[in-house]
């Protein structure tokens, strides 16, 4: 199934639905394989862990996509049915098991994870997104990291969709598994938790109609790239975790609550040495990534914060992403544009009197 935009895989699907039953963590076309892995949290709830590979996903040159991204659509088994999610983290490797990342010429774009069975808190019109990360690879800690009794709920007959972009540096097609960590509980073990409810802000608006991609300005180093509008609340609760992504060249992705910035998320770069692009020969340094041996910083993570408070019902939340392309640097598409940047914040959001 191949479609050039999430909206058009959405409209696709939405014209033909089809209820799947329930099936194993790793199954269908691109279930590649299936690790069990030691639980962390919960020990006494019978928590279970699995690593899932999906694909192969086979990732075009770069110069075959004129700079952009490599976009996969596909219905995921869910990890697990009427349990709750405590943990959540990407990866990305290659099909012999070896990490794949930017000093080797991959590059994941963008990962999102979403549920079909509901509908977004922030635009009715789309199903629930409960996962998002890029190649920051960062985790969710629906559970803060095992200190509350807090998850995402997936019920028996839950139906995912995995949208997936990645880049391929190098010049000829190489091959990719995306890879999952879930950590859960059984719902049967998990009295007393509490349902999470995602909400997806994004630069790019409520409903995110462009792939949640929005171009900077020409010219301009320095710009922040503000939501509008605000989410106004329809619900009260607390939030228990909330974390962000950017694209290379953001510098901080600002939360704010009634015009009040509540958690300042900070891009961190080249921290670990697969995070440093250090060949430079990669399409002889177009696209902006590789630059003829000198060294390149990809973002390499991301801070989150654990509390903000509560949401009120009327509060106006947005999201700004501020990028500083003199500081860090953006990447590029085919024709030497700078390519759409992102601006993304879930928060996870307990409403008031919700248990699983």
């Amino acid at each position: 199934m191949r479609f050039s935009s999430w909206i058009e895989w959405l409209t696709s699907w939405s014209n033909n639905p089809s209820i799947l039953p329930p099936r194993p963590p790793c199954s269908g076309d691109l279930c590649h394989s299936i690790q069990a892995l030691t639980p962390r949290f919960f020990p006494s709830l019978n928590p279970e862990r699995y690593k899932v590979n999906y694909g192969p996903l086979s990732v075009p040159p770069i110069v075959h996509q004129h700079g952009k991204t490599k976009a996969f659509f596909f219905n995921p088994a869910p990890p697990c049915t009427d349990c709750v999610l405590t943990h959540i983290q990407t990866g990305l490797e290659y099909t012999d098991g070896t990490p794949a990342n930017t000093n080797s010429g991959m590059y994941l774009r963008h990962v999102v994870v979403g549920n079909l069975e509901r509908d977004s808190a922030v635009c009715p019109l789309n199903f629930e997104p409960f996962f998002t990360s890029g190649n920051e690879r960062s985790r969710a800690e629906l559970s803060a990291n095992g200190t509350l009794k807090t998850g995402y709920y997936l019920g028996p007959t839950a139906l995912l969709v995995l949208h997936v972009e990645l880049l391929n540096m190098w010049e000829t097609e190489r091959e990719a598994l995306l890879t999952i960590d879930w950590e859960w509980v059984p719902a049967s073990s998990a009295e007393g938790f509490r349902r999470l409810t995602p909400v997806w802000l994004d630069i790019d608006g409520l409903c995110s109609l462009r792939n949640s991609e929005v171009a900077i300005p020409r010219g301009e180093d320095e710009v922040s790239l503000r939501m509008e509008p605000a989410w106004k609340a329809d619900f009260a609760g607390e939030v228990v975790w909330t974390g962000g992504h950017l694209t290379d060249g953001g510098d901080t992705l600002d939360l704010t609550r009634n015009g009040v910035v509540v958690c300042e998320q900070k891009a961190r770069y080249g921290e670990w040495e697969e995070y440093v692009e250090v060949d430079g020969s990669y399409n002889n340094g177009s696209y902006g990534y590789g630059h003829q041996a000198e060294a390149r910083e990809h973002l390499s993570s991301m801070t989150s914060c654990a509390s903000v408070g509560r949401i009120e019902i009327g509060d106006k939340w947005a999201v700004t992403a501020n990028y500083n392309l003199s500081k860090y640097v953006p990447m590029r598409e085919g024709d030497g544009r700078l390519a759409p940047v992102m601006g993304i914040n879930l928060m996870y959001v307990v409403k008031d009197g919700w248990q699983v």
